[in-house]
């Protein structure tokens, strides 16, 4: 096996095992610009996720797994030495760097040297199926993740995105519930399509962020830079946008508006920042509730209509919650349950 091949087994395994540091990832991907390695991985990805579920959390766990390959090593170079090597001569002889790698993607996950097999067989028997990846993120967490084709995200609080592990040659298709923002590599022959509670975003390399929270009444699509069409899926009307332009979903009533945005207010997320500018208290509420972890609950439902105004940078839970009290005209009351915040009450002062 030559060099070239060798690191393609050691990147792709980190990748896949999401172990994988970005300049690692930089290097998978040009070796992913040729058709063989392309094929290879999605071959690879299908294995590593069949196997995988197979797996609880703990079992996957790299040092558990690097113990097992070691056993299942040793017993193999045993084996292969009996029937080939003098008994005194079996304790000096070791497996090639080169078949360990091999190893490494196959015995913990499949069993045997399949991936050393199958880059040594013919291109007849890759099977075509491409897998796919999902990512979540819990309240108070966000993500970033870089695709195979150099596109980036930056996945919000209680959000998913599932996209394939390689890109077909003709599309790039990605799934969101929630929040993400998104800088696509320009590829103008593989439109890249992000679907989002029935509102299809179309671009070919741009930067913008998509609000598609379902409990929420409405999606939005805000582009930074570049130009995208959005619109219903399956509907062939669709809206342009221009940079700094916002395309708004009403769910209730299926109105689209395309509108200007603040961009601090719509993907500050990103570095904390929160921009307030009358926003009714119920959807302040659900918006900290995603940062911080925390569950809100209401003295009276007149309380959610309340507007408020306030900016918060990177500020701890009190302070905001002090910021709350001063411009919103309410109080509030803390649940905690073993020293951490269950829940916070907003009262009427």
């Amino acid at each position: 096996m030559d060099q070239d091949k060798e690191k393609f087994l050691r990147l792709a395994t980190r990748f896949l095992s999401d172990e994988a540091e970005q300049e690692e990832i930089d290097q998978l991907h040009i070796l992913l610009e040729k058709q063989e390695y392309q094929e290879w991985f999605v071959w690879l990805s299908k294995e590593w996720k069949q196997e995988s579920n197979k797996l609880n959390r703990e079992a996957f766990s790299k040092e558990k797994g690097k113990k097992l390959l070691a056993e299942k090593l040793e017993r193999l170079e045993t084996n292969s030495l009996k029937s080939t090597q003098p008994r005194k001569m079996q304790k000096h002889i070791s497996l090639s760097p080169i078949l360990k790698y091999a190893a490494v993607i196959t015995l913990l996950l499949i069993s045997g040297l399949v991936a050393y097999n199958f880059i040594n067989q013919p291109k007849s028997t890759i099977v075509e199926e491409t897998p796919w990846k999902e990512k979540n993120t819990a309240n108070g967490q966000k993500l970033e993740i870089t695709m195979s084709d150099g596109t980036s995200i930056v996945l919000n609080a209680a959000s998913r995105v599932k996209y394939p592990a390689v890109f077909s040659d003709t599309l790039r298709e990605v799934y969101l519930e929630g929040e993400a923002y998104f800088k696509v590599a320009h590829n103008p022959q593989k439109p890249f399509i992000v679907h989002s509670g029935g509102i299809e975003t179309k671009v070919l390399g741009t930067s913008f962020n998509v609000n598609a929270y379902p409990e929420d009444k409405a999606i939005s699509v805000s582009l930074v830079e570049g130009k995208v069409s959005v619109g219903k899926s399956g509907n062939a009307q669709k809206a342009m946008l221009e940079p700094m332009q916002q395309f708004l979903f009403e769910k209730e009533n299926e109105k689209v508006t395309v509108q200007a945005f603040d961009s601090t207010a719509t993907i500050g997320w990103q570095k904390n920042e929160f921009v307030f500018a009358g926003v009714p208290l119920v959807d302040v509420a659900q918006k900290l509730s995603r940062y911080y972890d925390v569950q809100f609950e209401f003295e009276n439902e007149r309380m959610k209509s309340y507007e408020i105004r306030a900016n918060f940078n990177d500020l701890p839970l009190w302070t905001v919650l002090d910021v709350l009290s001063s411009v919103g005209n309410i109080q509030y009351e803390i649940v905690t349950d073993n020293q951490k915040i269950e829940k916070v009450i907003l009262k009427n002062k």
